[in-house]
C-alpha cells in the first residue's frame, strides 16, 4: 500500500511534467467507465494509449497488486528492465513493482520521470487503444483498469505545423484536466525598408530598430538585404536533439548570394554547425541538430541575414517580387534515437512567410509650354535626392545603377547616362525605388530655351507594413503611387507601377538674321536717304540758278 500511494502521487507529477510539453489547448481526462477523452483544438492529432502498469484500482484511485501492462512487449521485459536501471537510483530495481516504487521516490524529479516515459516508450506491445475524433475532441475507448501511457501516433503530424505530445502516464480512474502550452517554433522572413519604418517589431526581437518590414521598394542593382527569423518551441529541454532547417526562395528577379555571405546567429553569437547552401533561388541553413555545439533556450532567437541583388528581370509595379521562408523542425520530444549519430526523423513544418519587393518606372515627356507639341532630342541626366550620383541607364530604359557625378571645367556633367527624348517627346527610366530624383537637362531642343533648374520628381508609394504577412494578395501590399514634378502632381497607376510627368520648354527668341528683313530695312531707308539727299540738291541749285 505504501508503494501505491507513492506512485499516486508519481503520477500526479508526471501530469504536471506533461501539462508542460503537450500541444495548445489540450486537456486529457479518465473516468471509470473505461475511456480517456482528449479536448485539443487543433486537428489532425491521432492518439494512443498502451498500458505500462496493471493492477488493481480501488474507488479512491490507488492502484495494488502492479505488473507490466498489456502495453508492454513481453519478449522485450528484459531488455526494458536492463534500460530501466540506467536511470540514477533504479540499479536494483528487478520488476514493474519495484520500478513503480522509486517512480514514487523520485515523483519530484521532472528529469527521471520524463527519462523514464523515454525508455518505457521504446519497448511498446502493439496492444493499445486508438482515439476516435468528433466535435474538438479525441476519445479512447475500451481501456482497463491501470496507468496508461497515452502519445501521438507514429505516423501522425508528418509534415504538419504540430508537435507530438509528450508521453503521458494517465492513471485510468482518477479524472485530470491538462492545459498545455505550444510546443513549435515560428518563422518570419523580413527586408529592410530604408525610408519606411516598420509598424511593429520582429518576433522575439526587441532590441532592433531598424526598419524590417514585410514590404519595401527599391531600384534594379541595388543589393536587397534580407533577415530571416526563427524561434524555439517552449519545450526544447524536452528534444534530446533539436533538428532545425529554414528553407528559403528568392524570386527569380534577385541574384542569389554565395552562400559564404550567407550570417547565421543564435541570440546575436555566430551559430555553430549551421550548414548553408545555395541551389539556384533556394537558400537551405540546416542545423541536423541545433543543441550541438549551442546554447539555446525556449527564448533563443535564431537569425540568418543576406542580400540579393535585384536584377534586370524585375517586374515593374504589381505583382513585384514575392519571397518566402518555411521551417521544418523536430516535432517529436520522445525521441531518443539509436546512436550518437541519429537525426531525429519526426518533422514538422511552419507556414509559409512572404515579403515583396516593388520597383517603378518613370515616363517623362516633353512638350513645348504654349502648344503641348511634342518634343524630340531633348537631353537630360537623372540625379538622386542628393545631386551626387548620375544615373546609368541601359539601351531598354532600364536603370542600371549609379556613379558619382564627374564634371568638366565648366561644370557639365560628363558620365552617366544621356537620356533622349524621341519623336513622342517620351524617354523611360525603369526600376526605380521609391524616392527623390533630379532631371538636369543638358541640352533643350532646337529653337527652345534651355532649362535653368534642375526639375524636383517626388515618387511616392503606399505599401503595407504591418509585419504579419503570411499569406498576402499583391494589391494589398501595394496600395497608392503618385508622382510630382517641382510640386505639379503627373499621374501615376499602381497595377503597371508607371509614374507619368510632363516637362516644358519655351521657344527663344527670334532675331533677326543676314538676308533677313533686318538688312533690308537698313537697305531702303539708306536708298531712300540718298534719294531724298539728291533731290533736295537737285531742287536748291536750281533756285540759285534762278
Amino acid at each position: 500500500m505504501k508503494n501505491t500511494r507513492k506512485f499516486a502521487a508519481f503520477v500526479a507529477s508526471i501530469l504536471a511534467v506533461a501539462c508542460m510539453a503537450a500541444p495548445m489547448a489540450t486537456s486529457f481526462s479518465a473516468d471509470a467507465a473505461g475511456s480517456i477523452e482528449i479536448t485539443n483544438e487543433k486537428a489532425g492529432h491521432s492518439y494512443e494509449a498502451y498500458q505500462i502498469f496493471d493492477g488493481t484500482l480501488s474507488e479512491s484511485g490507488v492502484l495494488s497488486n502492479i505488473t507490466w501492462g498489456t502495453g508492454i512487449d513481453t519478449a522485450k521485459e528484459t531488455d526494458l528492465m536492463t534500460e530501466i536501471k540506467t536511470i540514477d537510483g533504479f540499479g536494483e530495481c528487478t520488476d514493474a513493482a519495484s520500478v513503480a516504487e522509486k517512480l514514487a521516490d523520485a515523483s519530484n524529479d521532472d528529469a527521471t520521470t520524463k527519462q523514464f516515459a523515454s525508455i518505457v516508450g521504446k519497448y511498446l506491445s502493439t496492444e493499445k487503444s486508438s482515439s476516435t475524433a468528433a466535435g474538438g475532441k479525441y476519445t479512447i475507448g475500451n481501456v482497463d483498469d491501470g496507468y496508461y501511457l497515452v502519445k501521438d501516433s507514429d505516423d501522425s503530424l508528418i509534415g504538419e505545423h504540430d508537435a507530438k505530445t509528450r508521453y503521458i502516464v494517465q492513471v485510468l480512474g482518477t479524472k485530470t484536466d491538462i492545459v498545455p502550452k505550444s510546443s513549435f517554433p515560428q518563422v518570419e522572413k523580413k527586408v529592410l525598408e530604408d525610408d519606411k519604418p516598420a509598424t511593429g517589431k520582429p518576433i522575439n526581437d526587441p532590441d532592433t530598430t531598424e526598419n524590417w518590414n514585410d514590404v519595401a521598394d527599391y531600384c534594379i542593382g541595388e543589393a536587397v538585404p534580407f533577415k530571416l527569423y526563427g524561434t524555439m518551441p517552449d519545450t526544447i529541454a524536452d528534444y534530446t536533439k533539436y533538428k532545425y532547417v529554414f528553407h528559403d526562395t528568392l524570386a527569380t528577379q534577385f541574384d542569389a548570394p554565395n552562400a559564404a555571405d550567407v550570417t547565421v546567429k543564435i541570440d546575436g553569437a555566430e551559430a555553430q554547425n549551421a550548414v548553408v547552401d545555395v541551389t539556384g533561388q533556394n537558400i537551405t541553413v540546416t542545423f541536423a541538430d541545433i543543441k550541438n555545439g549551442n546554447t539555446v533556450t525556449a527564448n533563443s532567437v535564431v537569425t540568418v541575414e543576406y542580400k540579393a541583388v535585384l536584377n534586370a528581370d524585375a517586374v515593374i509595379g504589381l505583382d513585384g517580387q514575392q519571397n518566402e521562408v518555411y521551417l521544418t523542425y523536430s516535432n517529436n520530444p520522445n525521441w531518443v534515437g539509436d546512436g550518437e549519430n541519429d537525426t531525429p526523423d519526426d518533422e514538422g513544418k511552419t507556414t509559409e512567410d512572404k515579403v515583396i519587393v516593388f520597383a517603378y518606372e518613370l515616363d517623362t515627356t516633353k512638350v513645348d509650354g504654349d502648344t503641348a507639341a511634342k518634343l524630340a532630342n531633348a537631353e537630360f541626366k537623372l540625379l538622386d535626392s542628393t545631386k551626387n550620383n548620375v544615373a546609368t541607364v541601359d539601351a531598354n530604359g532600364k536603370f542600371a545603377g549609379w556613379s558619382a557625378v564627374e564634371k568638366d571645367e565648366d561644370g557639365n556633367i560628363t558620365n552617366g547616362t544621356t537620356l533622349k527624348s524621341d519623336a513622342d517627346g517620351l524617354f523611360k527610366v525603369s526600376g526605380l525605388d521609391d524616392d527623390t530624383y533630379y532631371l538636369q537637362e543638358t541640352k533643350a531642343p532646337d529653337g527652345y530655351n534651355k532649362l535653368t533648374g534642375d526639375v524636383e520628381i517626388v515618387l511616392t508609394a503606399t505599401t503595407a507594413n504591418n509585419q504579419d504577412w503570411h499569406t498576402f494578395v499583391p494589391g494589398e501590399a501595394l496600395t497608392g503611387l503618385a508622382v510630382t514634378a517641382n510640386g505639379t502632381a503627373g499621374t501615376a497607376d499602381v497595377a503597371s507601377g508607371i509614374a507619368n510627368i510632363t516637362i516644358a520648354n519655351k521657344q527663344g527668341s527670334t532675331l533677326p538674321s543676314t538676308g533677313g528683313i533686318g538688312t533690308t530695312i537698313f537697305y531702303v531707308t539708306g536708298g531712300a536717304l540718298v534719294v531724298g539727299a539728291g533731290v533736295m540738291l537737285v531742287s536748291k541749285k536750281r533756285m540759285s540758278n534762278k
